[in-house]
């Protein structure tokens, strides 16, 4: 087999699994499980959170639905009122009433809605003409009211203008005022109706919603003036919220949602507003994020953290049993290694040594590549363990053989113990002459160990060593390996009958 091609088989053997250690695919296969498994878990939680906000964001729409219906209701209630005693007003035969009745016919409508606190009617100079509550003198003058100067230069009568809260000097408690225009017979400006609107209202409407511990209503209008906010906060009513990053929000259209932290009490919420029909009035339902997350949170946690008991349960179970693996797999090496490796000297024993030979014999039949074959025998060994002991015999053996293994470098070289003093090694793809060349290098290797030897002629430990070769391509070719070992063993014979410590090559009779 050439060489390039040797080492072929080990690289597929190492991509394949069969060829891998069992052991690292389950470490492999633990290890990975775990970080699949939190993946799958974020992407669930992460589509649960989503899944959260958007059914918050869906209950807080509906809420704000619910508070336009209920407000838009009560506005129109309070502009009918205030249309009846408009045209009350205006009519001659009611004004002929006596005051009593006139008073009766006039205010009864106009206050009879809920939270209105109190109506006035006032001439084009911002006087009081009539009182609901007659808790003002005559001529009392509201002519620097809000609502009073826009209804003087507005120029559709029936504009119901509603205002900005305000503190009323009759009740002393924050209103708004929901006024109409008067005009003469001839069209002119003739004065004001208008009428107060309690906050209280406001705040009741707001009250009936529940958004957790850290939501948010409120009503404001276009402007950017709050009307009112629950849970209300000191001083917040009338404030102008103009320019603030949920003001510029919500001035983008009539009604939609977003995420904002508030600049009055620094929490993050989700706004959801809606402007009322027909007014400046706008609603905003606003959970707080915290709220709505803390239930997913909890199942998050819960989530995360019985799965991440399983995953390192799991990497455990893993790790134990690639350990099992391990050490099962240690064992068999250690029992396959007990029976194919001499255990004196480390190297391959004769059984190995032959099924290394049967193996490698088909391959150079088929290929026609030499193989060579030393047959090593230490000289004088028997002397030398008489005069020193089996004990110095076996680690004279076991310093032979590891000098022999330093001599050949390729993986498909090989070593083994024959019996006793003698080795043999098996060298595939190698020449006549290159047998000869490491025959000779493990023989001088040997012999400069020095290992001082007194029954041997040359004083020291040395080798003979016999060398064949199975030449596909010549004539000199052996029917089987056994032969090949005999060749060797005849080539040792001649190298000891030549005085030993040298080397002899085979040589095939002609």
């Amino acid at each position: 087999m050439p060489p390039a091609t040797r080492s072929s088989p080990r690289f597929f053997r190492f991509l394949s699994p069969r060829g891998r250690d069992a052991a690292w695919w389950i470490m492999f296969g633990g290890s990975l499980a775990m970080p699949v498994m939190l993946g799958l878990l974020g992407s669930q939680l992460y589509l649960s959170r989503q899944d959260t906000l958007a059914h918050a964001a869906e209950n807080a729409h509906n809420l704000a639905l619910l508070l336009d219906h209920d407000l838009s209701r009560n506005l129109e209630a309070y502009r009918t009122s205030l249309d009846i005693l408009v045209r009350g007003f205006g009519e001659p035969s009611v004004m002929a009433l006596p005051e009593p009745v006139r008073r009766q016919v006039l205010f009864g409508p106009a206050i009879h809605p809920k939270h209105v606190n109190g109506a006035l009617i006032l001439d084009r100079e911002g006087r009081v003409v009539l009182d609901s509550k007659q808790r003002l003198p005559p001529g009392t003058s509201f002519e620097d009211r809000e609502y009073f100067q826009l209804q003087r230069t507005a120029s559709d009568p029936d504009a119901h203008i509603i205002g900005r809260p305000f503190v009323s000097q009759r009740s002393g408690r924050p209103v708004i005022s929901m006024s109409r225009r008067l005009e003469g017979p001839d069209g002119a400006f003739a004065g004001v109706a208008v009428m107060g609107i309690d906050i209280a209202y406001f705040e009741e409407l707001l009250s009936g919603v529940r958004l957790g511990a850290h939501g948010m209503a409120s009503i404001r209008r276009t402007d950017g003036t709050l009307v009112m906010r629950y849970p209300a906060l000191a001083d917040v009513v009338g404030r102008s919220m103009r320019g603030t990053p949920s003001d510029q929000r919500i001035g983008q259209s009539k009604e939609g949602s977003f995420r904002a932290t508030s600049t009055l009490d620094g929490i993050e919420r989700m706004y959801v507003y809606r402007q009322v029909a027909g007014s400046d009035f706008v609603v905003v339902v606003a959970p707080a994020i915290d709220d709505i997350l803390r239930p997913w949170m909890q199942r998050a946690l819960f989530a995360g953290g019985a799965m991440a008991l399983f995953g390192l349960g799991t990497l455990a179970l893993a790790l134990m049993l690639s350990r099992e693996l391990r050490a099962r797999a240690r064992a068999e090496r250690e029992l396959r290694e007990l029976a194919t490796t001499d255990a004196l000297t480390g190297v391959l024993n004769r059984r190995a040594l032959n099924q290394a030979l049967n193996q490698a014999w088909p391959r150079v039949q088929r290929a026609g590549t030499d193989l060579s074959l030393l047959f090593v025998d230490i000289d004088y060994f028997k002397s030398y363990n008489d005069t020193f002991g089996h004990q110095a015999g076996d680690a004279v053996l076991s310093t032979v053989a590891r000098v022999i293994r330093q001599s050949i470098h390729r993986p498909d070289d090989q070593v083994a113990r024959y019996g006793g003093e003698e080795f043999l090694v098996l060298l595939p793809e190698t020449s006549p002459e290159g047998a000869l060349l490491i025959a000779e290098s493990l023989r001088n290797a040997v012999r400069a160990l020095d290992i001082a030897h007194s029954g041997s002629p040359h004083r020291q430990i040395t080798v003979s060593v016999g060398v064949a070769t199975h030449r596909s391509s010549t004539s000199q070719r052996f029917p089987d390996a056994d032969a090949l070992i005999q060749a060797a063993d005849n080539a040792l014979y001649h190298a000891k009958g030549a005085g030993r410590n040298t080397t002899r090559v085979y040589q095939s009779a002609r």
